[in-house]
């Protein structure tokens, strides 16, 4: 390469680097201009779920020394969310006030008892008991107070659990775990259909697909864990299990179209830009932190709907988190998630949206998905709009919106670099 071109070269990656809008990782939030804070997190490590015909570690009193039983959180999970309640009272000290008060949050539990479990593990460590309201120490052996979690059935629960019915996703779901080209091109792959074969001989199902492989995977790595011996038959199909369990969460699968975004996510978005409108018309009674506390599936939907999210496993006490700032009279929308507790939270750019992604612009790029109450009823009516026919992304290409942020600057700018170097 000429020294010309090479230096052109580096102004250009230098360039691209400065590029990148976003600022860098951070545990404290921006609090000067902060506003409104809606968390979505998984809960805390569990036992299994799926006990699988041939599973030879169905006895649930296996998992008594942990947990109350199956589907139950572990101590270990309970752990998990007392920290993060600690972690979200460090990043957002000075926007709340050390003193609880039902007027700041608001928590909302999906009605599984290990979600339920975690959201008081979390209220725990964000709200212990402080010499500033005496109120607060009524016990002085116990170190805690009690820290309101509001839940709903299930089969009323659109948007955390996803447990109310809707015909319509179901007809969806099949569609895109079964019959998309997506689907197809992953369950049909000589190599996992030689796997789905080797596992329906070994584990005793009758059907096989990524999201049974999933399921069952779910179940031995947890087992694995907590040091369980497997069966013999999983140590040369465990790692090609795990690498396809993760496709169940890839948004090709969980909201590949814009019908899907608007039957599964439209209710979580609506409520999360109904909490922000609120707060800025500055409506009384509207919480500064709404937290919400769920599954792996409540923030990849929401942020699958997005367009941000990858295909990866949401791990326990994951967590997405939507911040509306106030900055230079305008409201913006910023939106962070954090699966790892190693490092500060991720700050995502929305795609169409911009950085700083402005409210209103945030709710323009949503309107055609945001449905609740009697509307979404409406369109959960079995029979909608063909998926074929809705504009999708559940191709085989993987969507460009989940690469850095500074991705399509840099593309710019290398296009531009070859356009030099034929000059």
């Amino acid at each position: 390469m000429r020294l010309g071109t090479f230096l052109i070269f580096v102004t250009i990656v230098v360039t691209a680097a400065a590029l990148s809008v976003i600022p860098p990782r951070k545990d404290k939030a921006d609090t000067d201009t902060l506003e409104l804070v809606q968390i979505m997190w998984r809960h805390g490590d569990r036992t299994p779920i799926v006990q699988y015909p041939n599973d030879p570690l169905q006895n649930e009193t296996l998992w008594f020394p942990y947990a109350t039983g199956f589907e139950a959180i572990t101590k270990k999970g309970k752990q998990m969310h007392y920290d993060f309640g600690q972690y979200l009272r460090k990043r957002y000290e000075g926007f709340l006030s050390p003193v609880y008060s039902q007027k700041e949050i608001y928590v909302q539990s999906s009605d599984a008892d290990r979600a339920i479990m975690s959201a008081m593990s979390n209220m725990a460590g964000m709200w212990p008991p402080t010499p500033e309201d005496p109120r607060s120490e009524w016990n002085p052996q116990l170190q805690w107070q009690p820290i309101p979690i509001h839940t709903i059935p299930k089969k009323l629960d659109n948007f955390i659990n996803f447990g109310a019915p809707c015909p319509r996703f179901k007809e969806l779901k099949k569609e895109y775990t079964n019959d998309s080209p997506f689907a197809k091109s992953i369950n049909e792959a000589p190599e996992n259909s030689k796997l789905c074969q080797y596992i329906i001989k070994h584990a005793g199902v009758k059907e096989c697909d990524f999201e049974v492989i999933s399921d069952i995977w779910d179940t031995l790595r947890i087992q694995k864990a907590y040091n369980m011996t497997l069966p013999p038959w999983v140590a040369s199909v465990y790692d090609q299990m795990e690498s396809l369990s993760a496709i169940f969460f890839d948004s090709r699968v969980l909201v590949p179209t814009e019908e899907a975004k608007r039957v599964k996510a439209g209710p979580l978005l609506s409520f999360l830009v109904k909490n922000m409108e609120l707060r800025q018309n500055e409506t009384k009674g509207v919480a500064k932190m709404y937290a919400l506390s769920g599954h792996d599936t409540t923030s990849s939907i929401a942020l699958g709907a997005l367009g941000v999210f990858d295909t990866q496993f949401p791990s326990y006490a994951s967590a997405a988190i939507f911040e509306m700032h106030k900055i230079q009279n305008e409201h913006v929308v910023k939106v962070f998630f954090r699966n790892d507790t190693s490092v500060p939270p991720f700050e995502f750019e929305i795609p169409n949206c911009g950085y700083p992604c402005h409210l209103n612009k945030f709710k323009e790029i949503l309107a055609h998905i945001l449905v609740d109450g009697e509307k979404w009823n409406e369109v959960c009516k079995s029979g909608g709009s063909s998926p074929s026919a809705s504009k999708s992304s559940a191709s085989g290409a993987i969507s460009t919106t989940v690469l850095p942020h500074f991705t399509s600057h840099f593309i710019m700018l290398i296009t531009n670099l070859l356009l030099i170097s034929k000059w």
